[in-house]
């Protein structure tokens, strides 16, 4: 008997098939993660950017913490930059029950694809007035 000294062409085609079956396995799970990190990223810079207005909002004199005021409030450049279709929304109320208090809620909204609702990222906190200090102007 003779030896043989390579690959039957049945031998190759498989090992093609095999690998052509994990390569577009890898492909697939390559592209989801880097479309999850592309949301990642969209996500984290909407967090940063609703935190930043809320502690804007917050050092405002008590007397002009209003909703009317705060719809002059727009998105920082690098949120507009960076979020696709970003929109911010910005409530100020004061419920009746409590006179010396506020609730501030900021909304940061942007879209990853034209196909899916808009992604928020929402902040709230009340802010309570100091009777004993005057505020800064």
């Amino acid at each position: 008997m003779r030896k043989r000294k390579g690959f039957s062409l049945l031998e190759l085609v498989v090992a093609a098939i095999m690998l052509g079956a994990i390569l577009a396995v890898v492909l697939k799970f390559s592209a989801a993660m880097a479309a999850r990190q592309v949301a990642v990223r969209h996500r984290d810079c909407a967090a940063r950017e609703a935190a930043n207005v809320l502690e804007r909002l917050w050092q405002w004199p008590w007397d002009q913490l209003t909703a009317e005021k705060a719809r002059e409030v727009r998105l920082g450049e690098e949120a507009q930059q960076a979020l696709p279709g970003g929109e911010l929304a910005v409530e100020i109320s004061q419920p009746a029950q409590e006179p010396d208090a506020k609730r501030i809620a900021v909304e940061v909204r942007w879209r990853e694809r034209r196909d899916e609702p808009p992604s928020p990222v929402r902040l709230v906190a009340w802010r309570y007035r100091n009777p004993g200090k005057p505020e800064a102007r």
